[in-house]
């Protein structure tokens, strides 16, 4: 162990390190390093961060102002922190107490009923294609929203029913196949876009406030609703009411899952899910 290197060095070190993660993971980051420089000087030594001084931090702010969960990602950016400065000796490696270790708060899942859902279908007629694409993209494939940003037109084949997408997350290239509900969709915004990307939003940001007006506009948004959340819906109705695995270690959708994906969109076609070709046949 090096006694000179100071907290502060080590991490930027950290940082040039995970230099290729996402940006939200980096501003994750960022905001545990605030937090743990409020207790320790980033200009002292690496030793200074002990298995004592550690412990002390967590139990203190386990008794801040803020919701578990928030809490929680700071002992977990924590442990990605300690993991780091142990593998380059900046200090003794040790054990946290399990006691003291933060923990998730467990929350109801919150999903779309299939009432809300064939709301949600049905509104779309007076949509644009961008956001009906959008929309009907993650409610039958669930795929984040990041996912689905990287679609680009040429990667659609329409005609065996699959899609290719780099999923910024995983950093992985897949694809799926897609149900015949998702063809005059996707046949209408290829036709429209040509080449280069399907969806029009520049953000996850963007297309999640667009989400939200939309929800706002149905009354259907509550604080908890989100574009993830037809995520969750996929991924639940898979589970629980048609016994299907949406997810594994290896990520959901994975390649494995093709014929998972093609299942869950008949299920929904079978329940009223139903989009009429005419709403994007002349998107406004």
């Amino acid at each position: 162990m090096n006694d000179n290197y100071q907290t502060g060095w080590a991490f930027t070190h950290f940082k040039k390190n995970n230099q290729n993660k996402h940006p939200k993971t980096i501003a994750d980051y960022d905001r545990f390093y605030k937090k743990l420089t409020e207790n320790f000087n980033e200009n002292s030594a690496c030793f200074s961060i002990n298995k004592m001084s550690v412990e002390t931090w967590l139990n203190e702010i386990k008794q801040l102002n803020l919701a578990q969960n928030t809490i929680h990602g700071y002992g977990k950016q924590l442990n990605h922190f300690l993991n780091f400065l142990f593998e380059y000796n900046y200090t003794l490696p040790f054990k946290i107490n399990k006691e003291v270790k933060t923990r998730p708060q467990v929350k109801e899942k919150i999903i779309f009923s299939d009432s809300a859902l064939n709301k949600i279908i049905e509104g779309l007629a007076e949509k644009n294609s961008n956001f009906i694409t959008a929309i009907m993209l993650l409610i039958f494939t669930g795929l984040r929203s990041s996912d689905i940003l990287s679609l680009k037109a040429e990667n659609i084949d329409i005609d065996n029913r699959i899609l290719k997408y780099y999923s910024p997350k995983r950093k992985k290239y897949r694809e799926i196949a897609f149900h015949k509900q998702l063809t005059p969709v996707l046949e209408a915004r290829v036709r429209e876009v040509e080449k280069g990307q399907l969806l029009s939003y520049k953000s996850v940001e963007n297309l999640g406030r667009a989400v939200t007006r939309y929800l706002d506009d149905l009354d259907l948004y509550t604080k908890n609703h989100t574009a993830r959340t037809f995520r969750k819906t996929f991924i639940s109705l898979c589970r629980s009411r048609y016994e299907m695995d949406a997810s594994s270690k290896d990520d959901h959708p994975s390649v494995d899952s093709i014929f998972l994906l093609l299942r869950l969109a008949f299920q929904l076609s079978k329940s009223q899910f139903f989009f009429s070709t005419k709403n994007v046949q002349t998107p406004v």
